[in-house]
């Protein structure tokens, strides 16, 4: 692509800043941002925290690994969502995070059959305690 995602302009703003706040009227509890090591972000509200990756090449489940952590005794419940999501929507979020019930430990949304094919899923919500492995 030739630019970092996060950085993407979107209607007179950033990505990070549209994906962010988006996810934050969908939930009720901290926003946290994980980014590479050493990765540049735009000046972001004071609202949301940003945190660093422990380790450079450990790609997403690294970052979730990081999100997870600092979530414990704030939150039993992170929504994950990657920054290249630009049509996302706080009604879709809850939605997501509602479906934790019951002993289910991670959601992943299925749209028309098709679950993402990414090395991990852009959007989903997991347990706090979720295993990764």
């Amino acid at each position: 692509m030739g630019s970092s995602k996060p950085l993407l302009e979107w209607h007179g703003s950033t990505l990070v800043r549209r994906v962010a706040g988006i996810v934050a009227r969908g939930v009720s509890g901290p926003v946290l941002l994980v980014r590479s090591p050493g990765q540049w972000l735009p000046s972001l509200p004071d609202a949301f925290e940003v945190l660093d990756d422990l380790e450079e090449g450990r790609g997403p489940l690294g970052g979730l690994s990081v999100g997870l952590e600092a979530l414990a005794g704030r939150s039993e419940v992170a929504y994950v969502s990657s920054t290249d999501v630009p049509f996302l929507h706080p009604a879709f979020v809850r939605r997501v995070v509602s479906e934790l019930s019951g002993g289910i430990d991670t959601c992943v949304p299925c749209v028309e059959g098709f679950a993402s094919r990414s090395r991990l899923p852009i959007v989903s919500a997991w347990h706090r305690s979720s295993s990764l492995c």
